[in-house]
């Protein structure tokens, strides 16, 4: 798997350097593959910072945030698949059903959010 620490080292994009680190996918989590991306973004103005247990229950919590200052969509698309994904709050309080599939979460973001998910895994 591949993860991306972004390294800020100006106000515009174009200072921006991606540098690649290594991760691997949850121990917890079944359905995660070795060798496979547990996660993908595929807006490059999205980073996914973390990937927890949620405090109650077997979801995840995904937190993702924008820093270009642009807004827009993205997908997020998980190995193990999504059941039902919701947005949520810092403290996890349920919020609004997100659109989710077979092809990922889609997630609306605005200039500098700090996006979190709750997601309950499966097919």
């Amino acid at each position: 798997m591949r993860c991306f620490r972004t390294a800020v080292t100006g106000a515009t994009r174009a200072s921006t350097e991606r540098r690649p680190r290594s991760c691997s996918p949850p121990p917890f989590v079944a359905g995660a593959r070795p060798g496979e991306p547990f996660a993908r973004v595929d807006s490059p103005d999205v980073t996914l910072d973390t990937i927890k247990r949620s405090e109650e229950g077997e979801a995840l919590v995904l937190r993702l945030h924008e820093s270009h200052g642009g807004r827009g969509t993205a997908r997020v698309r998980l190995a193990a698949g999504v059941r039902q994904a919701s947005r949520t709050n810092a403290l996890e309080d349920h919020g609004a059903v997100v659109e989710s599939g077979p092809d990922g979460i889609v997630v609306e973001y605005g200039p500098f959010e700090i996006v979190t998910l709750r997601v309950e895994l499966g097919r």
